[in-house]
């Protein structure tokens, strides 16, 4: 099995068309935008996967492509294959480096052929709403620390204005033993 971009191209322009809340079919225009890649490029993809059933075009205004099977039906691996359709390659069991990449590749097909499309975006979804309950949390304790904060600043302005108050209030007594007020009648020299 060959991973490439194109495999990853694939397999994502897939998730697209599965995850796509409307009903209607999903435009190449559409999925090259969201994706950057050429339309050209595009259409050479979904060349093979039409081919290998993968997906069915949907002609005329409103078309585009839909999945041709629903998404817990279709395994990576089933992508993989046919965008790199494998060649017969000969596989020399003496180089120690051919025979570890043979079985390597043969147990990742193993692998790939038991996730699906579905299963993908299942987990996609599953680690959403778990990255969702955890800044949840997070944004609740920090609401919790800012109330906290409120209520010690609220409490710290109290306590400055009733110091300042004393201060002011410590001054005018200074000020007045230091400068008594001059009482009525006695003139100033």
């Amino acid at each position: 099995m060959k991973l490439s971009a194109k495999g990853r191209y694939a397999i994502k322009a897939l998730v697209n068309i599965a995850t796509n809340d409307s009903k209607s079919p999903k435009t190449l225009l559409e999925i090259s935008k969201y994706q950057g890649i050429s339309l050209s490029y595009l259409e050479q993809l979904f060349s093979l996967l039409r081919k290998h059933d993968l997906v069915s075009g949907v002609r005329g205004p409103g078309g585009g492509y839909r999945l041709k099977d629903n998404p817990e039906n279709i395994t990576i691996a089933r992508i993989i294959k046919a965008i790199n359709p494998e060649g017969s390659t000969e596989i020399n069991n003496d180089k120690t480096d051919d025979a570890v990449w043979d079985k390597f590749s043969k147990n990742l097909t193993n692998y790939l052929d038991t996730v699906t499309l579905g299963s993908l975006i299942d987990d996609l979804a599953y680690e959403i709403k778990r990255v969702d309950r955890d800044l949840s949390k997070k944004i609740k304790n920090v609401q919790r620390d800012l109330e906290g904060l409120e209520d010690n600043f609220d409490s710290e302005k109290r306590r400055t204005r009733r110091s300042i108050s004393d201060i002011k209030k410590d001054l005018k007594k200074l000020n007045e033993s230091v400068f008594p007020p001059e009482e009525e009648g006695e003139e100033k020299k």
